[in-house]
């Protein structure tokens, strides 16, 4: 009988094995089917963070030719400026004079 006792031991131990299997089989679906969702996340994620670099650059861009034109602007304004000071300056004496 210790034969026949063994022989149920051990189909009793391969039936749980194979439950045990069937639950890991369903755990690893659900990791496949959360890791796929993650993945598509991340893609839709790193579409998003690529179209904001594209407009930061295009921000960017904007920023240099505005700052560019503002220096030039006040360049020209002070050179205007001085231009209308020495103006003033030469038209004084002749002011002066008459």
């Amino acid at each position: 009988m210790s034969l026949a006792q063994d022989i149920s031991a051990i189909e009793s131990e391969v039936e749980t094995l194979r439950a045990e299997n069937n639950v890991q089989r369903q755990h690893i679906g659900v990791l496949e089917f959360e890791n796929e969702q993650l993945r598509r996340a991340n893609d839709r994620i790193m579409a998003e963070r690529d179209v904001f670099l594209r407009r930061s650059e295009a921000i960017k861009g904007l920023l240099d030719q505005t700052g560019a034109m503002l220096v030039s602007s006040m360049r020209k304004f002070h050179e205007s400026e001085r231009e209308l000071q020495e103006q003033r300056s030469e038209d004084k004496p002749r002011l002066e004079r008459a």
